[in-house]
């Protein structure tokens, strides 16, 4: 693969579709967001439906609360998106995984093949994606939850710094830490390239398998939808208990270890799951609408460019 095979229009096309999807989801379910993050890293706060959460969060803090660190995450999601869809698509668009000789080997395995390749893909790109996005999420994760007081098992209390912004967050973190606290959750985050890398790949092969047949009695766009939900549901509900510890060592809890590793005392079945939820109704509802966005912009985009 040249490198000039990597730069075309069509990736970027897939890339700025992709952010922009990301952006218009997250915005209409930020406050899903919100809760999701209060539950996993405030133990004093008892596990209870999303809504609930969201109105006691309203109730105690004030409806700001529930947008508290929403412009470091759009900043976070449109680096993390943009470089994802980019290094998927492109790589994809190039068969990648399984470029080999044995041409008679890919015709009699292309089903298998398609799901293999977009699953490596998947996971290259959810290693860049993380590698250049990791400082962000901690710095919007330190916004979100600036000035909360927490109780945690792991430590008696934690009071967090009042930050002025990302870049004031991004010096703070630096000088009352280290440069490394900026790749906090960096292990479990790399080990969390296989939600979206399984995301990715349930929803290309329903677009490969199911589309061709529903097409005919559902519109695109209601299909685009629920593989969208469908194969975000999947990688959440296996991949959770992961996400629960990233979220804590990126907000400071915990006794750390190298690579943003934190150790958790007395952890439970319920501990692993708290917040789920709210996680899913975020996820599931964001991941369908970014797709389905993600699809109108890219084929718009497309046809006015002439590739399609």
């Amino acid at each position: 693969m040249s490198k000039q095979s990597l730069v075309t229009s069509e990736n970027f096309i897939h890339a700025i579709s992709g952010t922009l999807g990301g952006v218009f989801s997250i915005t209409l379910l930020f406050p899903f967001e919100t809760a999701r993050t209060r539950l996993q890293v405030d133990d004093r706060r008892p596990s209870k439906l999303s809504v609930k959460v969201i109105r006691d969060l309203i109730s105690e803090e004030g409806w700001r609360s529930l947008y508290q660190g929403w412009r470091s995450l759009l900043v976070s999601l449109s680096v993390t998106n943009f470089v994802y869809f980019y290094v998927f698509y492109g790589l994809r668009s190039f068969n990648w995984s399984l470029s080999t000789d044995d041409h008679s080997f890919l015709e009699n395995s292309n089903h298998v093949q398609n799901i293999f390749t977009d699953l490596m893909n998947g996971a290259i790109a959810g290693i860049a994606a993380v590698v250049i996005s990791n400082p962000f999420w901690v710095i919007n994760t330190r916004l979100k939850l600036q000035g909360v007081k927490l109780e945690a098992s792991d430590r008696r209390s934690e009071q967090h710094s009042k930050y002025h912004g990302i870049s004031d967050c991004f010096v703070k973190i630096i000088k009352a830490e280290s440069p490394v606290a900026l790749y906090s959750g960096l292990l479990s985050s790399l080990i969390l390239v296989s939600n979206p890398a399984i995301n990715f790949m349930i929803y290309e092969s329903l677009k490969r398998n199911i589309l061709p047949i529903l097409s005919n009695f559902v519109s695109e766009s209601s299909l685009y939808f629920c593989f969208g939900g469908t194969s975000k549901l999947v990688a959440t509900v296996v991949t959770y208990p992961v996400q629960v510890v990233q979220t804590r060592a990126r907000a400071g809890i915990g006794e750390k270890s190298n690579l943003g590793a934190i150790k958790i005392r007395r952890p439970n079945i319920g501990f692993w799951f708290r917040g789920l939820e709210s996680k899913l109704v975020q996820t599931i509802l964001t991941s369908a609408i970014m797709l389905l966005t993600y699809e109108h912009i890219r084929s718009l985009a497309l046809l006015l460019l002439g590739f399609i």
